[in-house]
C-alpha cells in the first residue's frame, strides 16, 4: 500500500486526528481551498492517507473507501 497523501489538522491536530480514528470526523473542507490554489492534490478513490498528529506521527491511514 502506498501512502500518497498525509494530512495533519491545525490548532487542535490531536483532538481531531481521534474524531477520524471513531469517525466523529470523516471529511475536511479545508483541503478543498489548497486543491483550488494548486498547493494539494484531491485525494482520489482508492488512493491512502495518513493522518498526522501534532508531532508528525501516524495516527491512522485510510482510503477514500472508509
Amino acid at each position: 500500500m502506498e501512502i500518497k497523501h498525509k494530512i495533519q489538522f491545525g490548532t487542535t491536530t490531536d483532538n481531531l486526528a481521534k474524531k477520524v480514528l471513531t469517525k466523529e470526523k470523516i471529511a475536511t473542507s479545508s483541503l478543498y481551498d489548497y486543491h483550488c490554489m494548486n498547493l494539494k492534490e484531491t485525494i482520489k478513490e482508492n488512493e491512502y492517507a495518513s493522518i498526522l498528529d501534532s508531532h508528525g506521527r501516524e495516527v491512522h491511514h485510510t482510503d477514500q473507501q472508509d
